[in-house]
């Protein structure tokens, strides 16, 4: 999907390899910004169930790299999400409800036990 892009990281994922970038190629199937993480566990499956249910953003790619690592695609995050570790522990039983129904929805997909 991407040949050429720029990137910028935010304070609030320096440490984990996710990035923030901008598509430099004409493709009007891709937005202009997108997410590029880079792991060597993931579930494409539960991705792909939880944007169905709008709980992830859009998955655009999953390609396999060498030594066991994943180069994952998506749309970029809502201007206003925030990871729930940025979130102060006080603050984030009011999340539980949404929590659980994502639990729940990949528990009917037999994604968790």
């Amino acid at each position: 999907y991407i040949q050429r892009i720029t990137y910028q990281t935010s304070e609030g994922i320096q440490k984990y390899l996710v990035f923030e970038v901008k598509r430099t190629t004409e493709d009007p199937d891709l937005p202009k910004e997108l997410i590029v993480k880079f792991t060597q566990s993931y579930s494409e499956e539960a991705h792909l169930v939880c944007a169905q249910n709008n709980m992830a953003p859009k998955l655009f790619s999953v390609s396999n790299l060498p030594g066991g690592w994943m180069m994952i695609v998506m749309d970029k995050l809502p201007v206003d999400a925030q990871p729930l570790y940025s979130i102060p522990m006080y603050e984030r039983l009011q999340y539980k409800q949404a929590i659980q129904a994502a639990v729940g929805v990949l528990h009917s997909h037999g994604l968790v036990h």
